[in-house]
C-alpha cells in the first residue's frame, strides 16, 4: 500500500492508517468524513467544488443536498471545535478548502 501522509498546519492525515492527528490529539472520523478529509487535504489549500467532494465520497449515486452539509458539519466538530484555529473553510458559492487561514 502506498503510505500517504498530508499535513495542513497541525493537522497531518496518514491515508495508509486512517490516522488523523491535530495538535497531538487523535482524532475519532467516521468513514465518510475520513474519506471528506482526505480529499480536502489532497488538495489543500485549493477549494473542493462540492460536486467534486460528493463524487469522491459517493460515486455516481448522489446523496439529497443536506446530507454533505451535515457531514461536513460533523467532520468540522471533530477537526475544528476543540481546537484555536479553524482549518475548514467554506468558500461562498464556490465549495471548501482546508488551509490555515482562510485567505485566497
Amino acid at each position: 500500500m502506498t503510505r500517504e501522509t498530508y499535513t495542513v498546519g497541525d493537522l497531518t492525515l496518514d491515508t495508509a492508517t486512517l490516522r488523523a492527528v491535530r495538535a497531538g490529539t487523535t482524532l475519532q472520523l467516521t468513514p465518510i468524513g475520513m474519506k471528506l478529509l482526505t480529499t480536502l487535504m489532497r488538495a489543500s489549500p485549493r477549494v473542493v467544488s462540492r460536486q467534486q467532494l460528493e463524487r469522491e465520497v459517493w460515486g455516481d449515486v448522489l446523496p439529497d443536498s443536506d446530507t454533505l452539509r451535515s457531514h461536513l458539519y460533523t467532520l468540522r466538530k471533530v477537526i475544528d471545535k476543540p481546537f484555536e484555529h479553524p482549518l475548514l473553510h467554506t468558500i461562498a458559492g464556490s465549495g471548501y478548502r482546508l488551509a490555515v487561514d482562510d485567505g485566497p
